[in-house]
């Protein structure tokens, strides 16, 4: 499964990784939550605290219309699967980057 996935990275607009089921469907490729052979996939998720829908902590979501056995993993635990996934660290690597933009006023 993992080095043959058809693509190297992800950005979710929706949600964080399911903590069950571990499987969707039958397919290779329904798995939720990556595998031992995954391989590497950078991942940018942007989430929010207010959001109705897709809970935070984690838990059952609406998405799901009262499916209980589909349970969404919290923010911190669906991010720190994929750090171990990738085989990455926790700690925040800070790059301050400068830019020169022109004046701002088209010619």
């Amino acid at each position: 499964l993992g080095v043959n996935l058809p693509f190297k990275g992800i950005v979710t607009k929706v949600t964080q990784l399911l903590a069950s089921p571990e499987r969707s469907g039958p397919g290779s490729l329904n798995y939720n939550q990556p595998q031992s052979d995954t391989g590497l996939v950078s991942v940018l998720s942007i989430m929010g605290t207010d959001d109705n829908l897709i809970p935070y902590e984690g838990g059952p979501s609406g998405v799901f219309r009262g499916e209980s056995a589909f349970q969404l993993m919290g923010v911190e635990e669906s991010m720190l699967t994929w750090v171990a996934n990738d085989g990455c660290g926790t700690t925040p690597v800070i790059t301050s980057v400068s830019s020169s933009v022109g004046t701002g006023t088209a010619d």
